[in-house]
C-alpha cells in the first residue's frame, strides 16, 4: 500500500524529480514547451533543499510506493500581501501520472489540511491554472472558487484560480 509521510530533508532528490516530471505531464500543451524545457532537476533540487531545511514554515508530505516518491503536496502560510494569521496556502500537489486516480492526491490533500489545521489556520487556498485537468478534482473536494488572476508563463498569459477551503472546527 502506498505511504504517506511527512518529508525530510533526503526527500528533496525524489521531489525535485516528481515536481519536474509532473509539471511536464500535466502542462504539456498548456504551458509554452519551452517554459517546461527551462524547468531544471538542479533548479528543483536546489528549491527543495532550502523548503526541507528544519525549522522551515513550509509542510511538505510525499507519497512512496517501495521506497520510491511518486507525489507530493506542500503548504504553508498564505502567499499574499494580506496578513491573514489563519489562512493557509496548499501550494502544490503533484503526483506522476501513472499514479493518479489511485486516491493518492485525496490523500496527500486531506494529510496537508490536518497538518495546517493542527497549526491553527482555519481557511486554505490554492491556486491552479484553469486549464488544469486537476480543477475538477478540487472541486469534488469542495473546493469552491474565490478568485482569479493572470500568469506569464513566457510570451503568454494564462488565468489561474483560487479554490477556497474553510476547515470545520
Amino acid at each position: 500500500m502506498p505511504d504517506i509521510r511527512r518529508a525530510s530533508p533526503a526527500d528533496a532528490p525524489g521531489i525535485a524529480d516528481v515536481h519536474i516530471r509532473a509539471w511536464s505531464e500535466t502542462y504539456r500543451g498548456i504551458v509554452p514547451q519551452d517554459y517546461i524545457d527551462a524547468l531544471t532537476y538542479q533548479k528543483r533540487l536546489a528549491l527543495w533543499q532550502n523548503v526541507l531545511e528544519p525549522g522551515g514554515d513550509t509542510i511538505v508530505h510525499v507519497a512512496e510506493i517501495e521506497q520510491v516518491i511518486v507525489g507530493f503536496s506542500s503548504a504553508g502560510p498564505l502567499r499574499s500581501e494580506e496578513d491573514l494569521a489563519d489562512h493557509a496556502e496548499l501550494y502544490a500537489v503533484y503526483l506522476l501520472d501513472g499514479f493518479k486516480g489511485k486516491d493518492l492526491g485525496r490523500r496527500l490533500f486531506e494529510t496537508a489540511c490536518n497538518d495546517l489545521r493542527r497549526n491553527g489556520y482555519r481557511h486554505m487556498t490554492l491556486w491552479v491554472l484553469e486549464a488544469n485537468p486537476a480543477c475538477g478534482f478540487y472541486e469534488r473536494l469542495g473546493g469552491k472558487i474565490v478568485d482569479e488572476k493572470t500568469q506569464e508563463f513566457g510570451a503568454i498569459s494564462l488565468k489561474e484560480i483560487a479554490y477556497g477551503w474553510t476547515f470545520a472546527e
